[in-house]
C-alpha cells in the first residue's frame, strides 16, 4: 500500500509511514503516479490507467490545485512588460516638428494667439456700430410723396372709439405749402393741411380750419408714413401729453 501523506510504499501491515511518520489510514486515497487520479492507497494497480502502483516508491507529483497553479501565471502577467503603442506616422512628425520648433518660435505662436482675442472683439463691435450706423442714417426716410392719396381711420383716446378721421391728398405734398384736407364728420369740421416739417418718417402738418388760424402757429399734429403702407395720426395737448391717434388706411 502507499502512504496517503508522502506516496511511499509502505508494508501492508505497517500502521505508521516509516518515511515520514504519518499514521497510515486504508480508507484514504493518493493520486496515480502517472495519470494523477485519486486511487484509494491499498491499490496495486490504477484503475483509470493501468498502471501498476507498487513497482517503485518513487513519489508522484501531486495534483496542483487551481490557485497554486494561477500563481505562476499570475507572475508570468505580472512579469510581461506592458506594450508599448505604437506611434502613428502623424505623430512621430508632430513630435519632431515639436523638437524642432525654437524656443522662440513658440513665444511668436503664443503672441499671436493673444492677439487673436482683441482682434475678434474688435471684428464684433465693428459689426455693431455698422448696424447702428445703418439704423442711424439709412432707416426708413421716405419722401413727403407717401402722404399722397385718400385716407380714412378711426382715431383712439385712451383705447375707446371716439370718431373718424378723412385726409385727402390729391397732389404731391411740399413743405410750407397746401396740399390737401382733412375732414371730422362727428365735429362737422374740415380744413386745410399744410407740411411745416418733415423728421425721418414724420411729417409735422398745420390745420387750418374753415374758421382760420394764425399761419404761423407751431403745430402739435404728425403723420408718419409707415413701411406697411398705411399712415399714423397724432395730435398732442399742451406739455406733450398724447390725445388722440389713429392708423388711417387708403380709403
Amino acid at each position: 500500500m502507499h502512504c496517503q501523506n508522502c506516496h511511499a510504499v509502505v508494508p501492508d501491515s505497517a500502521k505508521v509511514c516509516g518515511h515520514c511518520g504519518t499514521k497510515l489510514d486504508r480508507e484514504a486515497l493518493f493520486p496515480c503516479p502517472s495519470c494523477g487520479e485519486d486511487v484509494p492507497v491499498t491499490a496495486r494497480v490504477c484503475g483509470y490507467c493501468g498502471r501498476r502502483l507498487e513497482a517503485g516508491s518513487e513519489k508522484p507529483a501531486a495534483k496542483q490545485s487551481a490557485v497554486e497553479r494561477s500563481e505562476p501565471e499570475k507572475l508570468a502577467v505580472k512579469k510581461t512588460p506592458p506594450k508599448k503603442k505604437e506611434k502613428t506616422a502623424s505623430a512621430a512628425r508632430s513630435e519632431k516638428e515639436a523638437e524642432k520648433q525654437k524656443p522662440e518660435d513658440v513665444e511668436i505662436t503664443e503672441a499671436k494667439a493673444k492677439k487673436k482675442i482683441p482682434m475678434l472683439i474688435f471684428g464684433v463691435a465693428a459689426v455693431l456700430v455698422a448696424f447702428g450706423a445703418y439704423f442711424l442714417f439709412f432707416r426708413y426716410n421716405p419722401s413727403v410723396d407717401c402722404l399722397q392719396g385718400n385716407w380714412a381711420g378711426e382715431v383712439y383716446l385712451d383705447g375707446e372709439n371716439i370718431f373718424k378721421i378723412y385726409f385727402d391728398i390729391n397732389s404731391p405734398c411740399k413743405n410750407n405749402a397746401y396740399c390737401g384736407k382733412f375732414r371730422i364728420p362727428l365735429f362737422d369740421a374740415e380744413g386745410r393741411i399744410k407740411i411745416i416739417e418733415q423728421k425721418g418718417s414724420k411729417f409735422y402738418f398745420f390745420a387750418e380750419p374753415n374758421a382760420g388760424k394764425p399761419a404761423s402757429e407751431i403745430p402739435d399734429e404728425y403723420l408718419q408714413c409707415n413701411r406697411d403702407g398705411t399712415l399714423f395720426y397724432e395730435s398732442f395737448q399742451e406739455g406733450g401729453t398724447i390725445v388722440p391717434s389713429a392708423v388711417l388706411f387708403p380709403n
